[in-house]
């Protein structure tokens, strides 16, 4: 995924959760983590009710795309150490890092999860591997051409590649790919519900939506935003990345202009329905990838 081409010109990321843009999103958990990448080395992570960011683990290069599951976390390293743009996985206590974690896959631009496997966006392909890096496939679905995003819901794999303006779909085992399964005006990030398909344009200034099947498309389903970069579904929710931090119509004596502070930018929030938009973490810096995670389950008290 790659940030607005009229706003600040900062790295790349793609699209990684879960139960955000990876997993076709169900009741929201009582306890969930949002995982957020953005400038700067480290890994963050926030409770889903909202709250300060704190450093999970460093991104040993800084992150450019993110992904997570209820144990681990998933990234690709913009650069650093030698690796550029390979994964990197660390536990959810941010414990147990490791570097080059799948084996072969270079210039990683976007990841999602399911139960079971990583889906990883490449240059020309999405490929796939088990969640502990083993078996990797890394031409599953080829002649993707650039992957920006990935996102999984309802036994489908969707996409988006560079500077285009069509979202593709295959099915999980890759099989019946349609790299023009919907047409839209411009494309950044997507996510997927039981609601639709969700997208920010490549101006970072709204969200789009359509059904699952495509049909029915609306390139400014929730608008206002100063520089919206990821999305992800959970629950109830859409979240997304704001590096402008500002929420609502850009006209006002409050307006955060296209070249924000270092803690201008925001994690927001609405409902499926699109309404209600909120900040739920605040002070970051120029945040554009984040997962939306249910958190492993408590042990019942007896």
């Amino acid at each position: 995924m790659h940030l607005p081409s009229t706003k600040l010109p900062l790295r790349r990321a793609a699209i990684a959760a879960v139960t955000g843009g990876a997993l076709l999103a169900t009741a929201a958990s009582a306890h969930a983590t949002i995982y957020i990448g953005g400038n700067g080395p480290n890994i963050q992570q926030a409770p889903l009710a909202g709250g300060k960011a704190r450093t999970l683990a460093s991104a040993h290069g800084g992150p450019d795309a993110i992904a997570a599951t209820a144990s681990s976390v998933y990234w690709s390293n913009n650069s650093g150490n030698g690796n550029v743009d390979t994964i990197n996985r660390v536990s959810v206590s941010g414990s147990g890092y490791k570097g080059r974690f799948v084996k072969g896959a270079n210039s990683v631009d976007a990841l999602a999860t399911t139960t079971s496997t990583l889906f990883i966006g490449l240059e020309n392909s999405i490929g796939t591997s088990k969640l502990d890096g083993m078996s990797p496939k890394l031409n599953l679905i080829p002649n993707t051409g650039n992957i920006e995003s990935i996102a999984i819901g309802g036994g489908y794999v969707y996409w988006t590649a560079s500077e285009g303006t069509t979202i593709g779909r295959a099915n999980l085992d890759g099989s019946s790919p349609n790299p023009s399964f919907m047409t839209v005006s411009d494309v950044n990030d997507i996510a997927v519900s039981p609601q639709g398909i969700y997208w920010s344009n490549d101006a970072g200034t709204a969200i789009g939506k359509a059904n699952l099947d495509g049909t029915s498309p609306n390139p400014s389903f929730i608008t206002g935003m100063a520089q919206v970069g990821e999305v992800a579904a959970h629950g109830n929710y859409l979240y997304w990345t704001d590096a402008g931090g500002q929420i609502g119509p850009c006209d006002g004596p409050s307006c955060i202009p296209s070249q924000p502070g270092p803690t201008a930018g925001s994690i927001d929030r609405a409902t499926l329905a699109g309404t209600g938009m909120t900040k739920v973490v605040k002070g970051l810096n120029n945040p554009f990838t984040l997962a939306v995670v249910a958190d492993p389950k408590r042990p019942k008290r007896r």
